[in-house]
């Protein structure tokens, strides 16, 4: 169990994941739409480009040509605008690399077949849930997870087609998938993660992570979510900062977007 107690917040709202959390801590009145009144809205042009970049990726790591998966993610989504679809195409290139990086690294290190897009949920006490179980702590997807043959690791890959960014930045989300990983596979001994930055060409790995007590891992992972949620109750508090930019919900729901008030933050 762990030794940092989760709020009354967390307990009720749970399960959480990383990008949940994140939008509790960017601004609480986003989170009021989106997770209290779960207000549809459509996704902006960087997550459709993103979801369908993983996709492509998912495919093309099952040994299929790279570029025909690129056309399939991009058929299946007929959301897409001509600008989104140019977008996706530019990452083929960097795909292309990464997937020859990615079976070069197979052969020097043998595992077992990689595991892709799996769904993970894990408890408050670490133990491991069912995906859909609301009951649970955290539930999350892990693009793609090896575990080794000759000892207890496992290296865990997370793709980004955002900008690269110090793996400091990304350390929450690192112990949410580590969490997630050792609730599924409870004998694991140590954990590495990666980042796989496809703008950059870049494949950053974290280091090598002892997980045989997993409650330094919890007890983080809790403090990270209380942290993130303790100005959540305020339904109504606007938080300002750059990342209103990419929000969903800026043109037709967010009072300060149609104030023209850009600055600061704001209550209604």
């Amino acid at each position: 169990m762990s030794q940092i107690k989760p709020t009354t917040f967390v307990r009720e709202y749970a399960p959480w994941s990383y990008s949940k959390a994140s939008v509790a801590k960017q601004c609480p009145y986003k989170f009021h739409l989106q997770y209290k009144k779960k207000t549809k809205t459509y996704p902006n042009a960087d997550a459709l480009v993103g979801q369908a970049v993983h996709k492509a990726l998912e495919y093309a790591m099952t040994g299929r040509p790279v570029s025909p998966c690129f056309e399939i993610a991009i058929k299946e989504d007929d959301r897409l605008t001509t600008n989104e679809i140019e977008r996706i195409e530019g990452f083929i290139p960097s795909a292309k690399k990464f997937i020859k990086r990615f079976d070069a690294y197979r052969k020097k290190y043998p595992s077992y077949d990689p595991k892709l897009e799996q769904r993970f949920s894990v408890g408050f006490d670490g133990e491991p849930k069912t995906f859909f179980d609301n009951s649970g702590l955290l539930r999350g997807v892990i693009d793609v997870y090896m575990l080794f043959r000759k000892r207890p690791d496992a290296l865990i890959l997370d793709h980004k087609t955002g900008k690269e960014r110090d793996l400091k930045f990304f350390s929450d989300q690192f112990d949410i998938y580590t969490l997630l990983l050792k609730a599924k596979e409870p004998n694991l001994e140590r954990v590495r993660v990666g980042l796989n930055f496809l703008k950059t060409d870049s494949i950053v790995l974290g280091s090598l992570q002892d997980v045989r007590d997993i409650q330094p891992v919890i007890d983080r992972v809790v403090s990270f979510l209380n942290d993130c949620t303790k100005e959540t109750h305020k339904s109504s508090l606007v938080k300002q900062g750059p990342l209103c930019n990419w929000c969903d919900y800026q043109q037709q729901h967010c009072p300060a977007f149609a104030r023209g008030d850009r600055n600061g933050q704001t209550k209604t």
